[in-house]
C-alpha cells in the first residue's frame, strides 16, 4: 500500500476476506461495498452505514452538534453558527458582523472554523480585530458556514469511540513540545523536532516567538491544536477513573444525537470536562499508523462496525 493510500481501505479489505464477505470498491476507494449473501452495505469515506442520516448530518454540521448537545445538558464547548453573507436571503438584512464583533468584544480570543471539516483544516485562533477579519473572510471565501468559540483553555485533548452504546477506544492526543537548552532558538529547537520524528507540522507561531531563546529545561507545545495529522502524539488512556469519567460523558452526548458509531472529542478544561465535537465518520489514519498494536485495536473497532452493517 502506498503511504498516501487509506488505511481503512486496506483494513476493510482484510475484514471482509476474513468474513467471507464480498468486497468492491468506486471513487478511488472512498465508496466500498460489501455484500454478503442478500445483506448489503457500504462505508463512505470513513461513515458506515451503522448510523441514521439525521444525526449523521448534526455530526456533520459543529452548530447544530453543539446545540443539540446543550440543550441535552451535556458540557460541550459552544460553536456558534454563521452563514456566509452570499446567502443574504437567510442571513437577514442585519448581516454576521455585529454578532460576531459582539463575541469578539465580550471574549478577547475566539477560535473560528470552517462548520464542516476535520484534521484541524480551516481552524483559526484569533486575538485581535485584524486575525478576526481575515479568519472570517477566509472561511467565507472556501465554505457557506463557519462557527465560532470563545476560547478554551485546553488542558488535554482525548477521543473516545463509541458503538451501540458502548466505549471502544479512549486515547489522549498528546500536542508535540520542545525543551530549551538556552542556547537555540525556538525554530530551530521544533526543525530538530521534526527532523528527529520525521514530521512536518504546519507552525502557526509568529516571528518573534520562532526567535526567543528557550531557557535550560523549559517546555513550548509545538502547535495549540491537538489534532494526530498535525502532529500530536495518541496514547491510549488506561487511568480507570479517566476512563469512567470520558467514557460516561461520550455515551452521553452519542446518546443526546442517536448517533451509534462515532468519535467523540472530549477536553479537559479548567472547568471540568467538555465535549469539543462529535464525528460520525471514523477516521484513526494516524492512530493506525502509529503503531502495529493501533492497527490491530482499529481493525477490531471497524470488524465489530462491519458486524453491526452485514450480521445484524
Amino acid at each position: 500500500m502506498k503511504k498516501d493510500e487509506r488505511m481503512i481501505v486496506q483494513i476493510i479489505q482484510e475484514i471482509c476476506k476474513e468474513e467471507n464477505i464480498s468486497f468492491t470498491s468506486f471513487s478511488y476507494d472512498w465508496i466500498l461495498r460489501l455484500q454478503k449473501e442478500d445483506r448489503l452495505g457500504f462505508v463512505f469515506g470513513y461513515n458506515f452505514g451503522v448510523n441514521n442520516s439525521t444525526s449523521a448530518r448534526i455530526c456533520d454540521d459543529k452548530g447544530a452538534a453543539s446545540d443539540v448537545l446543550i440543550y441535552s445538558g451535556v458540557p460541550t464547548v459552544e460553536h456558534l453558527f454563521f452563514m456566509s453573507p452570499n446567502n443574504i436571503h437567510y442571513v437577514g438584512e442585519n448581516g454576521n458582523w455585529s454578532r460576531i464583533t459582539k463575541l469578539f468584544n465580550e471574549y478577547g480570543t475566539l477560535v473560528c472554523k470552517a462548520n464542516k471539516g476535520t484534521g484541524g483544516a480551516d481552524v483559526f485562533l484569533v486575538k485581535n480585530q485584524a486575525q478576526l477579519e481575515a479568519a472570517v473572510h477566509k472561511i467565507f471565501n472556501q465554505k457557506r458556514t463557519l462557527s465560532i468559540s470563545p476560547f478554551c483553555n485546553i488542558i488535554k485533548e482525548y477521543r473516545v469511540i463509541v458503538l451501540k452504546g458502548a466505549v471502544k477506544l479512549v486515547y489522549a492526543k498528546n500536542i508535540p513540545f520542545v525543551i530549551g537548552d538556552g542556547k537555540k532558538k525556538l525554530r530551530q529547537l521544533i526543525l530538530d523536532y521534526m527532523s528527529a520524528n520525521k514530521v512536518l507540522i504546519n507552525l502557526e507561531l509568529d516571528d518573534e516567538t520562532l526567535e526567543k531563546v528557550l531557557n535550560q529545561g523549559e517546555t513550548h507545545n509545538i502547535n495549540w491544536k491537538s489534532n494526530l495529522g498535525q502532529g500530536a502524539v495518541p496514547e491510549i488512556v488506561k487511568d480507570v477513573k479517566l476512563l469512567s469519567e470520558l467514557s460516561e460523558l461520550s455515551l452521553k452526548a452519542a446518546k443526546a444525537i442517536s448517533i451509534n458509531f462515532a468519535s467523540i472529542d472530549v477536553v479537559h478544561t479548567p472547568e471540568g470536562m467538555k465535549v469539543l465535537e462529535v464525528n460520525c465518520g471514523i477516521m484513526m489514519e494516524n492512530f493506525i499508523r502509529s503503531s502495529s498494536e493501533n492497527y490491530n485495536i482499529a481493525k477490531e473497532i471497524y470488524r465489530e462496525a462491519v458486524h453491526a452493517m452485514m450480521f445484524e
